[in-house]
């Protein structure tokens, strides 16, 4: 009996911690999602900073590269060069910062934003629409619903595909989704694991990594190239 409650225990413990990772405040993140829908095609470029900044704080996944985004991007884009099409899977908010509109994110023409997340699909959702030029591409969707259901909305492959802390949540929670993730459509992957825990702040970059490997060992990934932020340790992999 005492091994149920603990079970049980930690299962709610695990649950609590996805939902504070996720949804911090929903009052907050609605406030933000008002913002950005309530601007118009003339809005400054002050007003669509300021809503997106709302909108990014208030998804505490994303909210954490804030400090260094740049330095992010900076990182990816010298590893994979200009590319036309990119496929973030798992996207959360983070295409809001994604830098279509300077020179090492002009070249992309597609930028497929694909998440279950239901708000965060909307957020990028109102972005894009907001943007109005039809280059970034946001699909509420799951692996299990498989890739076929993203081809018929006109996904071909890509050149690169974010797989941003993705792995290790698949991996924990649905292991037999893995292969699904690994036939991701892309000719080269940037796949990450968070450095430290969020919610008791320990160091699991080792576990990780070593997710991460088995990952790529399995489905026959090559590392090309690695780095780290603050928060992600990071691999450039191709497949063989």
């Amino acid at each position: 009996m005492r091994v149920y409650r603990d079970s049980a225990t930690t299962l709610k413990r695990e649950i609590y911690h996805q939902l504070r990772r996720y949804r911090p405040a929903e009052s907050e993140a609605d406030s933000a999602m008002a913002g950005l829908t309530a601007l118009s095609a003339d809005s400054t470029a002050a007003e669509r900073a300021a809503a997106i900044r709302a909108i990014t704080t208030s998804h505490i996944s994303t909210a954490e590269r804030l400090d260094h985004i740049d330095e992010f991007f900076d990182a990816v884009f010298a590893r994979t060069g200009a590319v036309d099409t990119v496929i973030d899977v798992g996207c959360g908010v983070l295409p809001l910062l994604f830098p279509l509109d300077d020179a090492r994110g002009a070249a992309v023409r597609q930028l497929w934003a694909v998440d279950t997340d239901k708000a965060a699909i909307a957020a990028v959702t109102a972005y894009a629409e907001l943007r109005g030029d039809d280059r970034i591409r946001p699909f509420r969707w799951d692996l299990a619903d498989g890739w076929d259901a993203l081809t018929t909305q006109g996904l071909t492959r890509c050149e690169v595909g974010l797989l941003l802390k993705v792995v290790p949540v698949v991996a924990r929670r649905n292991p037999s989704l893995l292969e699904a993730l690994a036939d991701t459509p892309a000719d080269r992957l940037v796949v990450s694991g968070s450095r430290t825990a969020m919610a008791k702040k320990q160091n699991i970059e080792r576990r990780e990594t070593g997710v991460l490997r088995r990952f790529f060992r399995d489905f026959g990934f090559t590392e090309v190239d690695e780095f780290q932020t603050e928060d992600e340790v990071c691999f450039v992999v191709e497949r063989r």
